[in-house]
């Protein structure tokens, strides 16, 4: 299953139709128990890929100690080069900057597939 973590419904619909049918999009109810939520979705749900924006978190490692065979890949947009930077940095393994291409996006996704 691929999870993606976004702010905009739209962005998140756009990303779901890119991405396949095995896709959860997910809005936190609150950021005050995000990581033990999103921990539990994890581990709940066999999550293969996250596709996340750094607003959530930029450090992807404590959940790829819950799920260790799950990729991260960040979506970047305008000011978030330094989180970017610090997520790849912390184990993220690829960036899809927006706007979106479903091309590329394409191209990630099937990189970090591999």
């Amino acid at each position: 299953m691929t999870a993606i973590l976004c702010r905009s419904q739209f962005l998140a619909s756009e990303l779901a139709g890119i991405t396949g049918v095995d896709t959860q999009v997910l809005f936190p109810s609150s950021m005050e128990k995000f990581e033990t939520w999103f921990g539990k979705h994890l581990y709940d749900n066999e999550v293969s890929l996250v596709l996340y924006e750094p607003r959530f978190f930029v450090d992807p490692s404590p959940f790829r100690t819950i799920s260790p065979l799950t990729r991260f890949v960040v979506l970047s947009g305008p000011g978030d080069e330094q989180s970017t930077q610090e997520a790849l940095i912390s184990g993220a393994c690829a960036v899809i900057e927006k706007p979106l291409i479903a091309q590329d996006v394409y191209g990630v996704i099937s990189l970090v597939s591999r």
